[in-house]
Order: structure tokens, then C-alpha cells, then sequence
């Protein structure tokens, strides 16, 4: 996970280079490390298919639970 910069080049192309990396607490790299959900949902075929969304299903139970 990075910040990129966009810049003009003299022919009149863009460019963009990394400038700052996100990292955790403990210095860990987020880059190509993600962070993992706390509660894994996975997302099959079929629901992205049929406009399903598990993941918000989910979230929203566990947010009404906190009721």
C-alpha cells in the first residue's frame, strides 16, 4: 500500500512514482500484506453474480448484535 505522485514529463506524459508506504505499528509493510478482516467472509461467484453482498450482511449483523 503506497502514495503515488503524478507528474508532467517535458513530452507532455504523465508519470507517477511512489513516495510514502503505509506501515502498522510494529513497522510491518503494508504493501502486498494487507490487513486481514477480523471476521472472513468470502464473496463466491454466484453472489457477486446475483448483486449479493455477504460481506455488508454480515457487518450489519454484527452491528445490530451491539444493540
Amino acid at each position: 500500500m503506497i502514495w503515488t505522485e503524478n507528474f508532467k514529463l517535458v513530452d507532455g506524459t504523465n508519470a507517477r512514482l511512489p513516495m510514502t508506504g503505509a506501515f502498522r505499528l510494529d513497522g510491518t509493510n503494508m504493501e502486498n500484506n494487507g490487513e486481514q478482516p477480523d471476521v472472513p467472509v468470502p464473496l463466491s461467484p454466484e453472489d457477486w453474480l446475483a448483486e449479493r453482498d455477504p460481506q455488508l450482511d454480515k457487518a450489519i449483523d454484527l452491528l445490530l448484535e451491539k444493540k
